[in-house]
């Protein structure tokens, strides 16, 4: 049996990018800021207007913007020696309370490790350099040159992460990092301090998340933090592990599935090299789902190179997917959605709907291209959004009756279909058209809930289910 790092349950996680700067919520409700803003340099290498001001990288003593490989970087040149750029600080708003490891995402040469160091700090903790000579570098990835000024580059980085620590925070709490520049002068003047981002590894969650998601490095059952179970394997399920699994990176010749640590949204990834011959078995993802309901399906193929639509047809790494029963469809990184790059770009296919029961099974099957165009098919797993079905909205509509002995406190006591964590609106009515909100956020103890809530006589209330 080969040795392969067991996953022991799926970790959730939330990543914020350096060089966004939206103020948009993720589809979680989570947002951030990087500031202060003239600490940065608000136009990207390339842009003419740098090269006609001749705002050169070492004269401005700022954070400039270096979009790579589906990445938005934030980077210092030759700090310590030429440039020293002010301090950052990424604030993220929690859209759930709970406890968070805090992870810094960023870059270093890959050439001479510990050449190009980045100071970072968890809150008002006292900032530390960190380079890999103390972090963890990933195990594979496109590796980007380091920006000058005239839109050229030279040399390379790689990818990196360490943790910061800890945090807990409460619902629309704030958890702030630090960077700032290293100030040990560079061996090479255009060696940068390069910041990628910040990631939040759930540990506790105060609320129900409205997805489930699926790592493909999960080779026997796993259960997350909801209840949901899952596991991948081959479809043949007499394989042993070392007849469909190896861990020789890049070998494209042996037929087995590849795993690879820490490249993919959900850790790590599976990989094939059809093109090179090879073709790995047909997978199966198998997903027990805790509280039933409807889901949107998705999963996430990975692609190397740039994030351009022609560069993924010249390139091809399509992988092909199906639910049970039904054939084998493929899918290209342009039929995606591009959401980022954690080591491989990864390009999200929506795939439909699946409605299921409470602790139902659904398997799902992945198998590499052998139609002679894939380069690499790589699989970086699944996930399940919660769908609520407008039209079933209202729960329940009820006429309330005074209570015998004080009709201002009527007290209903409702049987919901729902598990315990669920959050309704409560609007109540006189004649059944006309609604106002009288609640929000009622919680669901499960099966049976108590609702109080005074009302006169022959008003209706009706029970709109929110997204957890």
């Amino acid at each position: 049996m080969i040795s392969i790092n067991p996953v022991t349950a799926q970790d959730i996680t939330f990543f914020f990018a350096a060089g966004d700067f939206s103020g948009e919520p993720d589809r979680f409700g989570n947002t951030h800021k990087v500031g202060p803003a003239d600490a940065i340099e608000a136009r990207p290498f390339g842009d003419e207007e740098l090269l006609e001001e001749d705002t050169y990288f070492d004269e401005d003593n700022k954070w400039l913007i270096y979009v790579v490989g589906g990445n938005t970087l934030l980077v210092s040149h030759a700090p310590g020696e030429l440039e020293d750029s002010p301090e950052l600080f990424m604030d993220i708003t929690v859209a759930m309370g709970g406890k968070y490891e805090v992870i810094l995402n960023f870059l270093d040469n890959n050439s001479d490790p510990g050449s190009g160091p980045i100071q970072a700090a968890l809150g008002d903790g006292e900032l530390m350099e960190y380079s890999e000579l103390n972090a963890i570098r990933a195990t594979g990835g496109v590796s980007p040159g380091y920006p000058q000024s005239d839109n050229s580059i030279t040399g390379n980085m790689w990818w990196q992460s360490v943790s910061l620590g800890e945090a807990k925070v409460e619902e629309g709490g704030v958890i702030q990092v630090r960077i700032d520049d290293a100030p040990t002068p560079t061996s090479e003047y255009w060696v940068t301090s390069t910041f990628q981002g910040v990631t939040l590894r759930v540990i506790e969650l105060g609320g129900a998340i409205s997805e489930i998601q699926v790592s493909p490095g999960a080779f026997d059952w796993v259960t997350d933090l909801s209840g949901n179970k899952f596991k991948i394997g081959p479809v043949d399920t007499g394989l042993t592990q070392d007849e469909w699994l190896t861990v020789n990176a890049n070998s494209g010749s042996d037929s087995l599935w590849n795993v690879r640590e820490g490249l993919g949204s959900y850790g790590p990834i599976l990989e094939s090299f059809p093109k090179s011959g090879e073709d790995a078995p047909t997978l199966q993802t198998s997903v027990i789902f805790a509280q039933g309901g409807t889901y949107d399906v998705f999963f996430s193929l990975g692609d190397i190179g740039p994030v351009d639509p022609d560069e993924n047809l010249r390139a091809p790494t399509p992988l092909n997917f199906a639910f049970e029963g039904e054939e084998l469809t493929r899918w290209h990184a342009n039929d995606g959605e591009f959401k980022g790059s954690p080591g491989y770009n990864d390009y999200e296919m929506s795939v439909g709907q699946i409605t299921v029961s409470d602790g139902e099974q659904v398997n799902f099957l992945i198998d590499d291209v052998q139609d002679g165009t894939a380069i690499r098919s790589v699989y970086l797993g699944m996930r399940f959004e919660t769908v609520e079905d407008a039209t079933d909205e209202t729960v329940l509509s009820i006429a309330v009756e005074p209570a015998v002995d004080d009709p201002t406190q009527n007290q209903i006591t409702l049987a919901w279909p729902s598990s315990a964590g669920a959050l309704y609106t409560v609007e109540a009515s006189e004649d059944l058209t006309n609604w106002s909100v009288v609640a929000e956020n009622v919680p669901s103890a499960g099966d049976n809930t108590t609702y109080s809530e005074p009302l006169d006589p022959g008003r209706a209330l009706r029970f709109y289910r929110l997204m957890q």
